[in-house]
């Protein structure tokens, strides 16, 4: 009899959406040895891809923006309720709501092993001090009843423990949440002689860096007139987001032919294999995912030279780093990456050879195995 039926793992997230892109190898693979897998999530359209792995679906709705005490206490007790009913051996938690809720609560009620991973920092650490103040609190207070806090970046993890949030031994950096490079495989060979494609995949916000984006895609075709040069951009609008890059904003310079807005990709590979640069302009990240897709793709990746995104790519190996919020710099890079193919070719095959050896989803899901290890969990 298989001594795992009785553990049982919970992973709580902001949305199903996360989960399922990001965590379903490492949730499957707990399945697959007799764990019960419990999802705790809310309901989306990607809620149905858990269930169909079999995973046990919860919907609780940690809604993402503000706090009203009423709405939380709600949520708190329908999270009660689901760790005394599966009792969990481990509880990992993903976003700021979930890990500040779930931390107290699992810490209160249950002996489970607390896993938090912080997968960025987001608008939060820039929108100024009293929110950066108010984000660290809230993490000092949460992490510190956590067994083990996971970073996405050396960036975060630093960060951190300077401010004396987490300590180091209970501290570990698992770059990515790993990518199926298998479903991200290169492009065939583009036919010659037709406009470079240049694509930024990214939700419509102010700190992804998409006003960049547009003011060099403008700059190069200035340059480079004549349809030497296509831009598109492609992610879902969030106008409820306080840092909302309103479609609005976009239309003149889709009207002006600047950029084609393809809105949100159900499938990325197919859009990927399809150009010649990727363009990543953020402002910070936990370890930007799209830069993975695109290089798993054999494409070359401009972005940031900040947190997150600097260790998802290897610079002048693999793509291109450029300073942050300065539209410039990045039409200087584009331009110098579309008149160099072989650069291109070059990069694209190395950064495809890299992130296979080092971010997909079966190496991320074993760094992750190894930290449960760790903590005692048996497995």
């Amino acid at each position: 009899m298989n001594n795992h039926h009785l553990n049982t793992a919970l992973f709580v997230a902001n949305r199903s959406f996360a989960l399922s892109q990001s965590r379903l190898s490492l949730m499957n693979y707990l399945k697959d040895i007799g764990w019960v897998v419990v999802a705790v999530a809310s309901s989306d359209s990607y809620s149905i891809r858990l269930i169909d792995c079999g995973i046990i679906f919860i919907d609780i709705n940690f809604n993402r923006y503000g706090v009203k005490f009423e709405r939380e206490y709600r949520t708190i007790l329908k999270l009660i309720n689901v760790i005394n009913k599966f009792k969990p051996k481990l509880i990992h938690q993903f976003n700021l709501k979930p890990i500040a809720i779930g931390s107290f609560v699992g810490r209160f009620i249950s002996d489970a092993k607390l896993v938090n991973t912080i997968t960025g920092l987001g608008y939060a650490i820039d929108s100024g001090y009293y929110k950066r103040l108010l984000l660290f609190t809230t993490y000092r207070l949460t992490l510190r009843m956590g067994h083990m806090t996971i970073f996405q970046n050396t960036d975060d993890m630093e960060l951190f423990v300077r401010e004396g949030i987490v300590k180091t031994e209970e501290s570990r950096i698992i770059k990515s949440s790993g990518i199926r490079t298998k479903n991200f495989t290169p492009k065939k060979e583009l036919p010659p002689n037709r406009p470079i494609k240049v694509l930024m995949i990214a939700r419509l916000l102010v700190q992804k860096g998409v006003k960049e984006f547009l003011e060099a895609a403008e700059l190069c075709k200035t340059v480079r007139p004549n349809g030497a040069v296509s831009f598109q951009i492609a992610g879902e609008s969030d106008p409820t987001h306080p840092d909302s890059v309103p479609i609005e904003y976009l239309q003149p310079y889709v009207d002006r032919g600047v950029v084609e807005y393809l809105g949100y990709l159900s499938d990325p590979a197919k859009v990927l294999r399809s150009v010649d640069i990727f363009v990543s302009p953020s402002y910070r990240e936990g370890m930007p995912r799209t830069n993975l897709e695109a290089a798993a793709c054999g494409v070359p990746v401009i972005t940031t030279d900040v947190a997150g995104c600097r260790e998802s790519i290897l610079n002048e190996v693999t793509g291109l780093l450029v300073p942050p919020r300065n539209a410039d710099a990045l039409a200087a890079s584009i331009l110098a990456l579309m008149d160099d193919s072989n650069r291109r070719a070059q990069m694209g095959q190395r950064g495809r050879e890299w992130v296979t050896k080092e971010f997909d989803e079966s190496v991320v899901t074993s760094r992750h195995l190894e930290v449960y290890r760790e903590l005692g969990l048996p497995l």
